[in-house]
């Protein structure tokens, strides 16, 4: 109907007319072009939003993770602590020493809870962040927690199998009453004579104190990260209470 009015117009040399014809065409795409501009943008900040609220969650969760994964380190750390002391023929104050026998050489992964992360990337909706911040601080904490898997497993290849060094110093005995069906016992005075089983325990327990400041290092990534989704959000890191439920005997959510 325009088109037929506009070269109505051209035919009558209305040239008044054709211009404003002219204006009223260019304005309705202008108008149009903004529109579809404003309802893209619209859709890209609410995709956002829902990035920023997954990672808030799984990164809540990761925190989480981080210090109940911590907690247990901490735990075997002090029945290590515990053979140690037994080697050196002094009683451990806490800790279970045939326990720290057993776990001397493991080294706990820290490997994060990733599956929004994986989504989000495998979307692309990773690429609407906006937030220098956000998108550093995922940067960083990705970085620590795969120079930590490296360290874990270089430490792995070079750590000597301590519970086979200690296993001449041991007599095991099956029983179905005990939690995990049998008994250890172990010479602790003999096995504390065994300067290779002792050496290599002494590298295996400083190599534990660096892997658990690593794990360190992580929690404290995790948190910024954390930190800086809420803020975006306008919410507060809020991680759930691992910790607390295992040692109250809950079940982890």
């Amino acid at each position: 109907m325009l088109l037929r009015r506009v070269i109505a117009h051209v035919k009558a040399q209305n040239w008044t007319a054709v211009a404003l014809d002219f204006i009223i065409v260019v304005v309705g795409v202008f108008i149009g072009i903004q529109v579809s501009n404003w309802n893209a943008a619209r859709g890209e900040r609410s995709a956002e939003r829902r990035a920023l609220e997954l990672l808030l969650a799984e990164a809540e969760n990761n925190v989480a993770y981080s210090e109940l994964t911590i907690y247990r380190a901490g735990l075997l750390q002090t029945d290590r602590e515990a053979a140690m002391a037994r080697l050196q023929g002094r009683e451990p104050e806490a800790g279970d020493p045939i326990s720290g026998i057993a776990h001397m050489d493991r080294y706990r992964d820290m490997t994060p809870i990733h599956a929004a992360y994986d989504e989000l990337s495998a979307s692309g909706d990773l690429t609407l962040i906006r937030s220098a911040d956000i998108r550093g601080a995922l940067a960083l904490y990705n970085g620590v927690v795969i120079f930590h898997d490296r360290r874990r497993r270089e430490y792995m290849e070079r750590t000597p199998d301590i519970f086979d060094l200690a296993s001449p110093y041991m007599e095991v005995e099956y029983d179905p009453e005990l939690r995990l069906g049998h008994n250890t016992q172990i010479d602790w005075t003999a096995a504390g004579e065994d300067r290779n089983l002792v050496n290599a325990i002494n590298r295996v327990m400083g190599d534990q104190l660096a892997f658990n400041e690593r794990r360190t290092i992580i929690l404290d990534h995790a948190r910024i990260l954390c930190d800086a989704l809420a803020e975006e959000l306008g919410k507060s890191c809020a991680p759930p209470d691992w910790v607390g439920a295992e040692i109250r005997g809950e079940p982890i959510q």
